[in-house]
């Protein structure tokens, strides 16, 4: 795992989503290093189980990855995507690339491939881990333009009220880099004059709670002060999802 707040920093700058792998597929034990084996809300694929090594349409998803899927009950959505992220960011520190798969990938093989998950727990996510290809090819490219991978909003515009203090800059520009679903940044923080900030989620997007929990795994990560606790403070048009308080 990242052994500074510098270098977690770092990560989170240089984390890109990666679509085009070389022909190496990383080991299972870069990957339970990563955090993929101490979390329950992550279970690595083994790759022979998969048949040609694809799990996603083609074309989304090129070379020979290692994939971890995300598994978890409706109500763990946000601590997998926490989980999911840490992972993604050791991973990053170690050079290699890795992109979050939420509606591209097959359900049924994927679920073919692990134990059968217990009653209630879902298959929400895969990631794909992978040593990046030099150059993106063309379909990379075209996908990152049609998600707008490379837009993002301004911290501004995901604060909806109250006014942030400067020593949490870093953290909220970590969570404006952070990955969600065709690039929709569905957070948004409302910060309340007690110092705990109000956490919640455009109600449109079906990825919604867990983009919430990738986007606080990076809040986390840059302000370890912060706690996570359930958010009942009911907003008119946006869904409750966490509030974070000073630890």
């Amino acid at each position: 795992m990242m052994a500074s707040r510098d270098s977690v920093i770092q990560a989170i700058e240089e984390r890109k989503s990666v679509r085009s792998f070389t022909d190496s597929t990383p080991s299972p034990d870069i990957l339970c290093r990563c955090g993929a084996e101490s979390s329950p809300y992550l279970r690595i694929i083994d790759p022979g189980t998969l048949g040609n090594g694809r799990i996603g349409s083609y074309g989304v998803i090129s070379g020979r990855p290692a994939y971890v899927a995300v598994v978890c009950k409706d109500d763990e959505l946000v601590q997998a995507g926490i989980d999911g992220e840490r992972m993604v960011l050791a991973l990053t520190g170690h050079g290699l690339g890795t992109c979050w798969l939420g509606g591209t990938f097959n359900r049924p093989r994927v679920l073919a491939a692990m134990p059968p998950l217990p009653d209630g727990v879902k298959c929400v996510a895969v990631i794909a881990v992978g040593y990046p290809k030099q150059h993106r090819g063309l379909v990379e490219r075209v996908m990152r333009k049609a998600v707008r991978a490379d837009h993002r909003m301004c911290v501004s515009d995901f604060i909806i009220a109250g006014a942030a203090p400067a020593y949490l800059a870093a953290a909220l520009e970590a969570v404006r880099m952070a990955p969600s679903a065709c690039n929709r940044q569905p957070w948004r923080f409302a910060f309340n004059p007690s110092g705990s900030i109000d956490v919640y989620g455009t109600p449109s997007d079906s990825f919604m709670t867990l983009d919430v929990g990738i986007a606080l795994a990076h809040f986390l990560a840059v302000a370890p002060q912060y706690k996570l606790v359930g958010n009942d403070h009911p907003h008119p048009t946006l869904t409750p999802v966490a509030t974070l308080i000073p630890a």
